[in-house]
């Protein structure tokens, strides 16, 4: 109910605000074994209520918290952009927030690193950016001195965060050429 009436009470306050449903965990298994599939459907199911309510939906928002150590083994593309043309079936423009990867379980040397981050922007790129429905990419800032990451979550062997498209000094980073390229590409 406190949705339904959040999104009636920004509707009736701004009738040209684009209402955005976001939230995250529909890419891989997550740190306790959850599958991603549960969230899909419960995602879906939330949507539905909304609309058979009448309430004002304009988009749906995804996370975009990637986890480079188990993205490559764990992301399957088929599933994933069903569930983007499933909410792109409902009407709603698709919006990629919170772009970043996190780097645990890669090695602390910054090229390998960098790489590995890298290929999961493309490869996450390349399946979203199939889907018309998915208007915007957001990363979750741009450069690594700003991350959540580094003050919430340092890494174990204290190397720095790498998670976005600029390194702590502002300098392109390999995942910044992924990312152009991806939408070079759509």
């Amino acid at each position: 109910e406190f949705a339904a009436e959040a999104f009636h009470l920004a509707r009736d306050n701004d009738p040209h605000a684009t209402l955005v449903l976001n939230e995250f965990g529909f890419e891989t298994v997550n740190e306790f074994g959850d599958r991603p599939e549960p969230r899909r459907r419960n995602a879906l199911k939330i949507i539905d209520e909304l609309q058979r309510q009448n309430v004002p939906l304009d988009a749906f928002g995804v996370q975009g918290h990637l986890q480079a150590d188990r993205f490559k083994q764990r992301f399957d593309t088929k599933a994933y952009r069903r569930f983007l043309a499933e909410i792109a079936d409902r009407g709603l423009d698709i919006l990629i927030t919170e772009l970043d990867v996190l780097d645990d379980g890669l090695p602390a040397n910054v090229r390998v690193r960098d790489a590995a981050i890298a290929d999961v922007y493309e490869r996450y790129l390349d399946t979203v950016l199939t889907e018309p429905a998915v208007k915007s990419i957001m990363p979750f800032g741009l450069s690594d001195r700003y991350t959540w990451l580094q003050e919430d979550f340092p890494r174990e062997d204290g190397a720095e965060r790498r998670p976005l498209p600029y390194d702590s000094d502002l300098n392109k980073k390999p995942a910044y050429w992924e990312l152009r390229e991806s939408l070079r590409q759509a």
